[in-house]
């Protein structure tokens, strides 16, 4: 008899342990997982704010590469110095974004054009926020010194950059540079018209007879 009634009040005392540890369960595992999906949700909304910053900064990126190509390919031949340059670049970007799909396509078309002129680069500048641009200027004036002379081709393509900060910002980025043939007119010399002045190539353009000619520029 003792036997039983000890069985039958083990039984009751599980049923209440039962009853009342269920509920218990069930809300720290509802808990647990409410947690978990917070802060799944939380993981994805920073890493979606970092795409989202990561992507501007390639914007600025892009715009680095695309004028260190430039400045490389304006005499027409990369230099094994100006190359180690551009590679070493292109390699950093490229490894440090690798988890954007498109930046490493966008790179190498940059990379891979062998005639980037103006607009081109332009493009990829208009993207770009100034200030960052404005500190690729000395990057860009090394490599055009990479092979321990700067042409005149090359000094033209520090010009135009300079001349677009210089309109962009309002910023007298041209401060160091002066012209060295002040006193033309701007008569052409084949039909006397009015010859029109491209800002950034700094060439003097005849519309009529076509005549261009080079209004040459130093750095002081």
């Amino acid at each position: 008899m003792a036997a039983t009634i000890a069985n039958n009040v083990a039984k009751s005392v599980s049923r209440e342990v039962t009853r009342y540890a269920a509920p218990v369960a069930t809300a720290a595992a509802t808990a647990a997982i409410t947690g978990a999906v917070q802060n799944s949700m939380q993981q994805r909304a920073i890493n979606q704010a970092r795409e989202v910053e990561q992507r501007r900064e390639l914007r600025d990126l892009y715009a680095k590469l695309a004028i260190c190509c430039y400045i490389a390919h304006a005499d027409g031949a990369v230099t094994d110095a100006e190359k180690r340059e551009l590679d070493m670049i292109y390699r950093e970007i490229s490894e440090g974004y690798s988890n954007i799909p498109e930046a490493k396509n966008e790179l190498t078309k940059i990379y891979n054009n062998v005639t980037p002129d103006f607009v081109f680069v332009e493009g990829y500048m208009n993207m770009a926020n100034p200030d960052i641009l404005a500190s690729f200027l000395t990057l860009a004036e090394a490599i055009s010194r990479a092979d321990s002379s700067v042409s005149e081709n090359e000094d033209r393509c520090i010009y135009n950059i300079k001349k677009y900060l210089t309109d962009r910002t309002g910023k007298n980025y041209l401060r160091n540079v002066v012209l060295k043939d002040t006193s033309t007119d701007l008569v052409c010399p084949g039909c006397s018209a009015t010859m029109k002045l491209d800002k950034y190539n700094n060439t003097l353009t005849c519309p009529y007879c076509g005549q261009t000619r080079y209004v040459e520029v130093k750095y002081t």
